[in-house]
């Protein structure tokens, strides 16, 4: 979430109170401790779960007129996800999540920030239609990338024993004949990221 003026956090202190996320003697009592312990108040108040980050995020995203998403339980199509290179994700805490009126669909952390909207909109080349998430929403699909790689790791690994036509049983835990000359080939044939490289070989 965006650093707050202190117009818009008293309106989020207002909102969640007129919503019922908190009582007045709730608030009164976290903004008094927050203060003692020289804290951000809505810091304080996610980190001694008096609201939930996606509470604060919705709130926030009320007062600040854009829209929210809910990202806990989502699952991103790889292909979508795949629009934005992990690392500028990870940098923007920014994630796509699928097509909307001709538009991308990217949920941000800071989804008021004109600027990073305008670099990614520039690096996806497409323009964007821009949703608020709370950090730990993005977070979640942010590990979807790991998931994707395993994926593509398994992928290449069946298509390379498919292709030498050998036996694909392993015992003990250890890897086939087949499967170390795969992993050898991937890891010499192929423009693999080093981390990657780095993997398959530690596995052969």
């Amino acid at each position: 979430m965006s650093v707050l003026s202190v117009d818009s956090e008293q309106q989020v202190k207002d909102a969640l109170v007129s919503s019922g996320v908190l009582t007045e003697d709730k608030l009164f009592e976290a903004t008094t401790a927050a203060k003692k312990t020289k804290q951000p108040l809505f810091g304080y108040l996610a980190k001694n779960k008096y609201i939930t980050d996606e509470q604060l995020t919705k709130v926030h995203a009320t007062i600040t007129k854009v829209p929210y998403v809910n990202l806990t339980n989502a699952r991103v199509d790889p292909k979508v996800l795949g629009l934005l290179p992990q690392d500028i994700a990870e940098r923007y805490m920014a994630v796509t999540l699928g097509e909307m009126q001709h538009r991308l669909v990217v949920a941000m952390l800071d989804a008021d920030n004109v600027q990073a909207v305008d670099f990614l909109s520039n690096r996806i080349g497409r323009p964007l239609k821009v949703y608020v998430a709370s950090e730990a929403g993005i977070r979640q699909v942010l590990k979807q990338y790991g998931a994707q790689l395993d994926t593509q790791i398994d992928e290449v690994l069946k298509e390379k024993l498919k292709t030498t036509g050998e036996d694909t049983k392993v015992s003990d835990g250890a890897f086939s004949s087949a499967e170390n000359k795969a992993i050898k080939t991937i890891v010499q044939d192929s423009p693999i990221s080093k981390a990657l490289s780095a993997i398959l070989e530690f596995a052969a």
